[in-house]
């Protein structure tokens, strides 16, 4: 029980930190941010990234009014944009 409540704090607070960074970064900072050539070969062999969307986890990830919704929504729409890769 104490590694859940561990873990489930652990991921609260780098989803917080995260979206106190996304927040802070301007929207022009595409050309800031610089990935490694291996980030970069990573992304052109893998140019579609798959990820999950819990349907439950107010307000992170959840399902509403027929779309997905939650922080961590607008943080991959963050990241499509800022290092133009596509997510499934």
């Amino acid at each position: 029980m104490c590694d859940i409540l561990f873990a489930s704090k652990l991921t609260v607070t780098v989803i917080m930190f995260l979206l106190v960074y996304v927040a802070v970064v301007p929207a022009t900072a595409k050309t800031w941010i610089n990935l490694a050539s291996v980030e970069r070969a990573y992304l052109v062999e893998h140019s579609v990234i798959r990820v999950h969307n819990k349907t439950d986890w107010l307000p992170f990830n959840f399902f509403g009014d027929g779309m997905r919704q939650g922080f961590f929504i607008h943080y991959i729409k963050f990241l499509v944009t800022m290092i133009g890769i596509k997510v499934k």
